[in-house]
């Protein structure tokens, strides 16, 4: 719907938690949100769906007069009501228009065709189905706008269906009204009434798609807006293609890329779910891969162990924790070199073995038990010489890692021998690295290797006690689960980041008056709580959610707008924003 309005815009001015685990797709009398996927083709390769607009406008703030709570320029509203003979941020104008503001809309991308010979050539049909509540007055909107803006157009009348066609430069279009929806085709070389008709004819449908049924029970299409992407078919389509561009307009990177290129083709289909409504910016994100995918074999969060990490009283700052074979990524890793680099690897592992007796991959890479995590802790105290940062990989064989250190700090100059020490942490036995003011402790201890920054810090980490950990404090349940899940997780406090910015202040405010410009901006920072990514593999289909918690009182991009724009008055006018 706002892409159509949008395009009559141009004309005008150039010239939750609910189940998502559904055992068979439902009959489309069910949903309007079903009925609208049925209508797209089963060739789609990029789908955008809106679950409508009066939604969306009452989610992001619109009013006739303003976007997001943004004020629009009185002239530009009255400009654009006089060319369309509407206020398109009106849902009862647009309903009078003809079109309907309370049922979904959607943008799609499909026959996607890169030609590597004449990249201008590349190719794309762009379709938007759009609902309509009148298709006699939506038809007489249009061609009235079409007219005072002086688009040249053609109405042909096939099969007793009305196609209205026009052209501007690089761009062709045509629109037809069936049932409920108004179909627009755009192309940006060839005629696209032939692809529109195709589309109309509903032979097969988005529905049939086996990428798209891949990834259709794990998504809820209820949500505002989702995101669907057929990379298989996308992949096969155009990685000829992209080769043939790699090697004539990079030929020393090609190798590398083609490589990476290639292994895209693991996953099949993606589709991203973002709630619109929520305070908090919520996305879901579900992404199937091919059977013989080797992403498979590599994530393995059953591997996973945190309780180090988790036991640390102090609040976290940043937690980075996932499980991997780190053996299946190395592989994965050299096999994605070219030739020439993964052969001088080898070589060079080889040469260390003989020359050192430090056996790379297998006393050290295949020794890695797959659990690795990086922690940083308690904001307020972190300074340019204090990091409060842990650390830890768990470990097959500990006299192997022992052994590979040894060996390890042998290699090493004499003056920087001197710098690593031997202590005693309680009963266990910790290696000593001392830079300058700054000493870093390493241990090997309970199938774990940690690095530390600081004596307390390796002694908390050393003490380790479930269930009295900085987690145990926290009110958010939904944190408090994931962060003791057995999932891949990043998390990362803005409230612990703000205390360390307060700590570096004197370094990051501005000159001439930037005090009071730092703090307001800071003031922004504040009303952000916490990031927090999570991601598990389930079978062939790898699930994520990405929160960004917050303290609005209104919808996530409402705030962020209104933010925004009150920071931008600042920088012009030199107010402080409330």
């Amino acid at each position: 719907m706002t892409f159509m309005i949008s395009i009559l815009i141009c004309f005008s001015c150039s010239e939750k938690e609910e189940s998502k685990k559904i055992a068979k797709i439902p009959d489309p009398v069910e949903s309007v949100e079903i009925e609208l996927l049925h209508l797209m083709p089963e060739n789609t390769q990029f789908l955008v769906k809106f679950s409508d607009l009066k939604t969306l406008y009452e989610e992001m703030a619109v009013t006739e007069n303003s976007l997001m709570g943004i004020p629009l320029k009185e002239k530009d509203i009255e400009a654009i009501k006089s060319n369309l003979g509407f206020n398109p941020l009106n849902p009862d104008h647009i309903n009078a228009a003809g079109f309907d503001p309370e049922k979904p809309f959607c943008l799609a991308l499909t026959n996607i065709k890169l030609n590597a010979a004449d990249n201008p050539s590349s190719n794309v049909d762009i379709l938007g189905l759009f609902p309509v509540s009148d298709s006699v007055k939506a038809y007489e909107t249009i061609r009235t706008s079409f007219t005072k803006n002086k688009v040249v157009f053609k109405e042909i009348i096939k099969n007793n269906t009305s196609f209205f066609k026009w052209s501007k430069p690089e761009i062709n279009c045509c629109l037809a009204i069936k049932g409920q929806y108004l179909y627009l085709s755009i192309n940006l070389q060839a005629d696209p009434q032939p692809f529109l008709k195709t589309v109309l004819e509903n032979k097969t449908s988005l529905i049939n798609a086996k990428a798209f049924r891949d990834v259709y029970a794990e998504t809820d299409f209820k949500q505002e807006l989702i995101f669907y992407i057929n990379i298989s078919d996308l992949m096969e389509t155009n990685l000829n293609e992209i080769k043939q561009v790699m090697a004539e307009k990079q030929p020393e990177a090609a190798p590398n890329m083609l490589k990476l290129f290639e292994s895209i083709k693991d996953y099949s289909s993606a589709t991203i779910v973002t709630d619109t409504s929520s305070q908090n910016l919520e996305v879901n994100t579900t992404v199937a891969l091919v059977p013989d995918s080797k992403i498979k074999k590599i994530w393995n969060v059953n591997r996973i162990n945190r309780e180090t990490v988790l036991s640390i009283i102090d609040p976290a700052v940043l937690l980075l924790s996932f499980g991997a074979d780190f053996m299946q990524y190395y592989k994965m890793i050299t096999d994605m070199m070219p030739s020439e680099t993964s052969s001088s690897v080898k070589t060079r592992l080889a040469s260390i073995k003989e020359n050192y007796d430090i056996d790379i991959e297998n006393d050290l890479i295949n020794n890695l038990d797959g659990s690795v995590n990086l922690a940083f802790y308690d904001g307020a105290s972190i300074t340019m010489l204090n990091y409060n940062s842990l650390f830890t990989a768990t470990v097959k064989d500990e006299a192997t890692m022992k052994k590979v250190i040894d060996k390890a700090i042998m290699l090493l100059p004499p003056k920087k021998q001197a710098m690593i020490s031997r202590q005693k942490i309680g009963e266990k036995n910790a290696y000593v690295l001392n830079a300058g003011l700054v000493q870093i402790y390493a241990v090997v201890d309970n199938h774990k290797f940690l690095l530390a920054s600081g004596k307390p810090l390796i002694e908390k980490a050393l003490n380790e006690q479930k269930d009295t950990g900085f987690v145990a404090n926290l009110t958010d349940e939904r944190l408090k689960n994931t962060l003791t899940s057995n999932q891949n997780i990043f998390y990362l406090s803005i409230d612990e980041v703000v205390k360390i910015i307060n700590n570096f202040a004197m370094f990051l405010t501005e000159p001439a008056g930037g005090e009071i410009k730092f703090k307001d901006k800071l003031k922004a920072a504040n009303q952000f709580e916490y990031l927090l990514s999570s991601s598990e593999i389930n079978e062939n289909l790898i699930n994520s959610e990405l929160t960004i918690k917050t303290r609005f009182s209104r919808p996530f991009f409402t705030e962020v707008a209104n933010m925004i724009h009150g920071l931008n008055l600042y920088e012009n006018n030199s107010k402080v924003y409330q």
